[in-house]
């Protein structure tokens, strides 16, 4: 039986979305990877050319990582197919030609699309280095992959949605977190950001901040921090995970009333929008505000990075109203 729809094609990918969002946004990240020699790896590296494109590993013979993605009239994801075994070429010795590179990095940010040694072998490095990681855990399936590896230690922050950070919470065995489902303001959810901060404050004993995604309820930074602290920036000071201090969450409201064509992407602007804020020492709530202003742009637009992403059209210096949760 053929269904009736639209079919649109644009680039994607966690970690792509994430190294293309930081270049428009003048991050100049270098983006290390895998593509077959196929015309989808063709057409990708000449979609941007302020993207870095000197990380690609080009594997002959292989197919270009193709993720389809099914979405309902609202534009929300119901399910999605990925092709992405060229990912298996991204090798500690494939990482290991950018040492250098990444040594000298303010922030290295990993998704879960990568091979186990490859997460164990670049957090290992950067750990030896100095230098912080940034873990996009990209699906369930693979949001506990650091922890697997022995070295979920080595990661600093971290963006899991809900469901993610459930994953990592049952590996761990820290606790359930309760369901999602029909959460809105109000009671219900104040009872679900006290139980995100309880149930994964262990994570904050070595993790300098834990950003929880929740859809149209927005997001949570989770940090060791005194209240009247909560919102001092958070790459640039020394990180505090043997601090004194209690976990505290920020939550910051979602969108309101949003124009949505598709949510493919949004995640990724939001990350992107928050850590291009965060590589220049501003406050969490700045972060906040240029991330939401990133994540509405994705989702008024098909592609999960629209063109109209840019520095200049980002709210620098606002600051997003925040609601801090013990």
């Amino acid at each position: 039986m053929t269904h009736r729809g639209n079919i649109r094609q644009s680039y994607g990918g966690v970690g792509r979305n994430l190294g293309d969002a930081l270049a428009r946004l003048g991050c100049g990240p270098l983006l290390i990877s895998a593509v077959g020699d196929d015309t989808h790896a063709r057409a990708l590296t000449a979609h941007n050319p302020k993207l870095e494109l000197g990380g690609l590993a080009r594997v002959g013979g292989a197919s270009t990582a193709v993720y389809c993605v099914v979405l309902d009239q609202a534009g929300e994801a119901l399910f999605g197919v990925g092709d992405m075994t060229v990912h298996d070429q991204v090798t500690p010795e494939h990482v290991s030609q950018f040492e250098d590179e990444i040594c000298c990095s303010p922030l290295v940010v990993l998704d879960g699309n990568m091979p186990l040694n490859t997460i164990g072998y670049v957090l290992d490095l950067c750990s030896s280095c100095g230098v912080p990681v940034w873990y996009e855990p990209t699906d369930i399936q693979k949001a506990s992959k650091p922890w697997q590896t022995g070295r979920g230690d080595k990661v600093t922050f971290s963006s899991p949605n809900l469901n993610e950070l459930r994953s990592i919470c049952r590996h761990l065995s820290l606790g359930e977190l309760p369901p999602h489902d029909h959460v809105t303001e109000g009671e219900d959810l104040t009872d679900l950001l006290g139980a995100i901060v309880h149930t994964a404050s262990p994570l904050l004993d070595t993790m300098s901040a834990l950003m929880v995604t929740l859809g149209p309820q927005g997001f949570m930074i989770l940090r060791k921090a005194s209240p009247e602290k909560s919102n001092d920036p958070l790459l640039l000071l020394p990180p505090a995970p043997h601090s004194s201090d209690g976990v505290i969450g920020q939550h910051f409201s979602g969108l309101k009333n949003p124009k949505i064509i598709s949510v493919s992407g949004a995640g990724d602007c939001l990350a992107a929008g928050f850590i291009a804020g965060m590589l220049q020492g501003k406050a969490p709530s700045e972060c906040s505000a240029l991330g939401l202003h990133a994540a509405s742009l994705s989702l008024a637009a098909s592609p999960a990075v629209p063109d109209t992403l840019c520095t200049s059209v980002l709210p620098w210096g606002q600051h997003q109203a925040y609601k801090i949760v013990l």
